[in-house]
């Protein structure tokens, strides 16, 4: 069988993007906590809802959004959530207290600019959530009044 040079070509090329999806799909979970902490804290802004901190030293979240210019600690009227953490684990971020993950979110795309998740149970209304990095990233949230 006798393949022409175009053939050969297009075979390789394809051989060469399957390679590519399959590196980024296994980055390691260093380059994941990286990404989603900046090596420190980060703080991510949500298109829909409430948005992330991620602190790397104590492995914590706290869930925010903005009044008049402020972040604002969640308020789910009758509970503030408190010392939540997070892990990262086979393509999934994981949200709990005291070691008891509750939450599960399936990454779908994490980068240093972009955050894409799934809420598995979809218990927060939104199955899809998307985040990108906050231009502030100093700012600490505060407790709701």
């Amino acid at each position: 069988m006798h393949l022409g040079r175009t053939t050969i070509i297009l075979l390789f090329s394809l051989l060469l993007l399957g390679a590519f999806q399959s590196c980024l799909q296994l980055k390691s979970t260093r380059t994941l906590n990286s990404y989603l902490t900046a090596n420190n804290v980060k703080y991510w802004d949500a298109k829909v809802g409430y948005s992330w901190r991620f602190t790397v030293a104590d492995t914590s979240i706290i869930e925010y959004h903005y009044k008049e210019s402020n972040r604002i600690r969640a308020n789910y009227g009758d509970v503030l959530i408190t010392n939540l953490k997070w892990k990262i684990s086979k393509g999934y971020i994981y949200f709990g207290p005291n070691g008891r993950w509750d939450k599960k979110y399936e990454i779908v795309y994490l980068s240093k600019d972009k955050l894409i998740v799934i809420d598995v149970d979809k218990s927060w209304g939104k199955d899809t959530l998307y985040f990108t990095p906050s231009i502030d990233q100093s700012a600490v949230p505060k407790n709701s009044p």
